[in-house]
């Protein structure tokens, strides 16, 4: 008997379900291999995983015959395109490490976001990269200007900082370099001993001698004048506690200077040519370089085990969540990677995308501008998939209303239309697909997931299978606590192939 709705299943595509790597001893793949799924994503980070872990992963998917994927998981310690590079090399060194255990556990594709803390800007804002700080600004481009004109305009406000503090810097090093001058004379008086000299030049009020000589040993009565004949006045200020102060506050000015100087110095280095130089870029390029090239570190490190590298679109609040911001980042990915000597054949084979259509609806009815400027709104989920022009390697099931990423079950939200435009382009334009479950994903659960539940039991009695022979609805993630026990031989009822292979 065939159910004739198959708004639950996903056309003939059997569904994988999603099992957190946190729930010792991996309750979740063991639930998921339970259900008959002949695909887990494990989510979480690899490195917890221990060697009785990966041996754990390797001996229950072989006995099962099950696929095992890595979902890179999706937090600011695994970010590749924020351009910090301590933020960026750790992000690397975990998902080596998460590749290295994959592979051990014969893990056989990896998914990663790009991003999980750049947010998706308005259409009236740009992204700044200041090159002075490193930093990545958000920043909202008046009404009056263009977006290039904008970033004229800051890089001009730059300039005229960068300016003041050069002409700051001279004036510290002008202004020290004229008192070591003017003092010099007197250091030499006083080296060579030659006092009656220093008071000489001391008994005319007027002289620089006079005026530098009180500001270095703080004796302010010397600016007043000193009469000729005062011959008791300068023998007491030239008595050596003063010519010793006059000496220590010289040393102090000369370290001051070269202090200044060399200041100087790094900022000529720094800011060589500040004139013309553009100090605050296009963020957005340098977000997408470092991206490409952070990720094709790591895609790289995947490739040389045999594994698949997929790159996952995010949902509305974060950047890459348009089709051409993916397919613009997996195109440069690519390229990186043949610069590092990958052969074209191998790249295509193992780099490609993850869909997510979850995330695509949510970006549904957004107006974007593409990379050459023009202005669209991003369709349904199923047109968003079209748009795609690199492989699609895997596939995360879940949907919601385009307000919120819910991750609800699939059948919750989207017309039973929508879902079978993208079976058929699956069908038509890709080539073996990995269909992973999200409902309710990570122990996200709603009325949509409990909803869920009572009509797979439901739909099960209506093919007329006995409930008690229920394991667990499968197109649910796989956490601990959200699945059903119920007793049962799992060998002899797959719940999974049968309810979404459509074999009712």
């Amino acid at each position: 008997m065939k159910y004739e709705s198959e708004r639950i299943g996903f056309g003939s595509y059997p569904m994988g379900v999603a099992a957190d790597l946190k729930q010792p001893p991996f309750i979740g793949l063991d639930q998921g291999i339970s259900w008959g799924a002949p695909i887990v994503e494990v989510q979480g980070e690899m490195g917890r995983v221990g060697n009785t872990g990966i041996e754990a992963i390797k001996n229950l998917a072989h006995a099962n015959n099950v696929e095992v994927t890595w979902h890179v998981p999706p937090n600011e310690n695994y970010e590749l395109a924020l351009p910090r590079p301590e933020v960026n090399e750790k992000a690397k060194r975990s998902i080596g490490v998460g590749i290295d255990h994959a592979s051990k556990a014969g893990i056989k594709l990896v998914n990663v976001h790009p991003t999980l803390v750049l947010p998706r800007i308005r259409e009236d804002e740009i992204y700044a990269f200041d090159n002075e700080t490193r930093q990545i600004s958000r920043v909202p481009v008046p009404t009056n200007m263009d977006k290039k004109a904008y970033l004229g305009f800051l890089n001009e406000q730059k300039r005229a900082e960068i300016k003041e503090r050069v002409a700051w810097a001279d004036k510290y090093v002008d202004g020290s370099k004229k008192t070591m001058e003017s003092a010099e004379p007197i250091k030499m008086m006083i080296s060579s001993g030659n006092i009656g000299q220093l008071k000489e030049a001391l008994s005319n009020p007027n002289s620089q001698t006079t005026r530098i000589y009180a500001s270095m040993v703080g004796e302010t009565a010397l600016s007043l004048g000193i009469p000729k004949g005062k011959k008791e006045q300068l023998e007491h200020l030239t008595q050596k506690k003063y010519l010793d102060r006059f000496n220590e506050s010289y040393n102090n000015e000369k370290k001051f200077y070269n202090a200044q100087r060399d200041k100087r110095k790094l900022i000529e280095l720094q800011y060589g040519g500040w004139e013309k130089k553009g100090f605050i870029t296009d963020g957005r390029k340098v977000i997408d370089k470092n991206a490409a090239k952070n990720l094709a570190h790591v895609a790289k490190k995947a490739i040389d085990k045999g594994i698949i590298f997929s790159i996952e679109n995010t949902d509305e609040r974060n950047m890459y969540s348009t089709p051409h911001e993916l397919n613009q980042l997996v195109s440069e990915v690519k390229k990186e990677l043949k610069r590092k000597g990958v052969p074209k054949s191998k790249i295509e084979k193992y780099v490609g995308v993850t869909y997510d259509m979850g995330h695509a609806a949510t970006m549904q009815g957004i107006e974007v501008t593409d990379t050459e400027g023009n202005k669209f709104k991003i369709g349904s989920p199923s047109e968003f998939m079209s748009k795609i022009k690199h492989d699609i390697k895997e596939v995360h099931a879940h949907e919601n209303f385009g307000d919120v990423d819910a991750h609800l079950p699939v059948g919750e939200a989207f017309p039973e239309e929508e879902r079978q435009k993208m079976v058929k382009y699956l069908k038509k334009h890709s080539g073996r697909n990995r269909i992973i479950s999200e409902g309710a994903a990570m122990g996200s659960t709603g009325p949509g997931y409990h909803f869920g539940l009572q009509l797979s039991t439901d739909l099960y009695s209506a093919a007329g299978t006995p409930t008690e022979l229920l394991w667990g609805p499968t197109y649910v993630s796989s956490a601990f606590d959200e699945g059903i026990f119920l007793p049962g031989d799992k060998r002899e009822h797959y719940f999974y192939s049968t309810f979404t292979g459509g074999l009712f």
